[in-house]
């Protein structure tokens, strides 16, 4: 199943085993980068995490590419903060949150 912004805040059903992907525009050279949470790791459970370039000049943004894998049966929810590495008592400049029901 792949995901962007726009099913952010919608429930997702996906079975054990499934691998989730969510891809999201980033520029990291701002130093703000997608960073995931979620709220039961034994449920899903975070599998790859890169980043590719949207161009070649110094400083394009790109595309964020997070996935997960459905563990367990039962339901958690994958926060995505946009934030600075180093501000880490900062709110992040802006969230998604992804719950899924998984069975």
């Amino acid at each position: 199943m792949e995901l962007g912004r726009a099913d952010a805040g919608t429930s997702h059903d996906v079975t054990v085993g499934s691998t989730i992907v969510i891809c999201l525009s980033e520029t990291p050279t701002t130093g703000y980068r997608w960073q995931a949470s979620v709220s039961d790791p034994t449920l899903l459970t975070p599998v790859d995490d890169a980043f590719t370039p949207g161009g070649t000049a110094p400083g394009a943004g790109g595309q964020r590419r997070l996935a997960f894998r459905a563990m367990a049966p039962g339901q958690a929810t994958i926060t995505l903060g946009l934030r600075r590495g180093w501000e880490t008592a900062a709110a992040p400049l802006e969230s998604l949150a992804y719950p899924f029901r998984i069975g």
